[in-house]
């Protein structure tokens, strides 16, 4: 049932949504008017997408409810029971009823995020199986798989008729369910995992001055089949993938929140060219960058 009262939505925010004006640069959220059937099987109360401004953070010591927040672009740390996690294009992090959480965004690369607020019967049963109540946070092995379903949600949840609640949690359980279900092919101790997340965390701290995965691997002194070889293991896409992923990430986030030209933009991204830059932009996006800049809620990093 979509929310038509005012007053009830205004409520529904005040007990969903947290930060102070300014911390959130461009943001979209949805509400459903079920706050008080908390003995559901299955309920979303809310969720939305969010760019995070530099000085984005949100604490809370009791929340009463399970969330999970993706980040779709940027950095940050989350905390839960005082206990730091660092977040990344493709984290998937959660947590549930009263316990205290922190959000930080990185002040250099802040966050752009998509989160869902639920309750529910079901809803622990669905956030143990996930693995999110024992990793807290996990880098999922299909990030354009895990949007996908994320913007389905969202798009049902801006959209809602007589149906929605059902197929959003429908969605919902598809996605915990879909985590459940993958086998973790890394040991946190093996040698290969340590070499995969050396040469990830120097792309995403340097993917602005690096052209090729070539130059990726000797920045890292691997050879390239190696690190080919780490990236389709532990990312499932090549080394090459990833970094245009980055610096087109990185491109749409200054297409909304900057006045730079489309030549300066692709500069700072590392591409000199403005004309494969723009064609890079719209293989990935589907539109073109100055497309992208004058409506980019509807269309979020995939």
């Amino acid at each position: 049932m979509k929310i038509t009262d005012n007053n009830t939505k205004n409520i529904i925010k005040k007990e969903f949504t947290a930060g102070s004006p300014g911390h959130v640069r461009n943001a979209k959220y949805f509400y459903f008017d079920n706050i008080k059937k908390r003995n559901t099987s299955l309920a979303i109360l809310c969720g939305g997408y969010e760019q995070c401004e530099s000085d984005f953070e949100i604490s809370r010591t009791k929340f009463p409810f399970f969330a999970i927040v993706y980040t779709i672009s940027g950095k940050g740390t989350f905390t839960l029971n005082s206990k730091d996690y660092s977040l990344h294009y493709g984290s998937l992090s959660a947590f549930g009823p009263n316990i205290p959480y922190k959000y930080v965004t990185n002040a250099q690369n802040p966050m752009e995020q998509i989160f869902i607020i639920f309750i529910g019967s079901q809803a622990k049963s669905l956030f143990e199986k996930s693995k999110l109540k024992e990793n807290v946070v996990i880098t999922v092995s299909n990030p354009e798989s895990t949007l996908s379903i994320l913007k389905q949600i969202q798009e049902n949840g801006f959209n809602q008729n007589e149906y929605t609640q059902e197929i959003c949690c429908n969605y919902l359980i598809s996605l915990l369910l879909e985590q459940a279900n993958i086998k973790t092919n890394a040991h946190p101790n093996s040698v290969s995992y340590d070499s995969f997340w050396k040469c990830k965390n120097y792309l995403e701290n340097n993917f602005t001055k690096i052209e090729s995965s070539n130059q990726l691997a000797q920045e890292c002194c691997l050879d390239i089949r190696y690190v080919a070889r780490l990236f389709r293991k532990y990312e499932q896409k090549k080394p090459y993938e990833c970094l245009m992923q980055l610096k087109m990430n990185k491109a749409a986030n200054l297409l909304i929140t900057s006045k730079f030209n489309i030549n300066q933009i692709a500069k700072m991204t590392g591409i000199k060219d403005a004309y494969h830059f723009s064609r890079l932009f719209k293989k990935r996006f589907k539109i073109s960058p100055t497309q992208y800049r004058l409506n980019p809620i509807s269309q979020p990093a995939d």
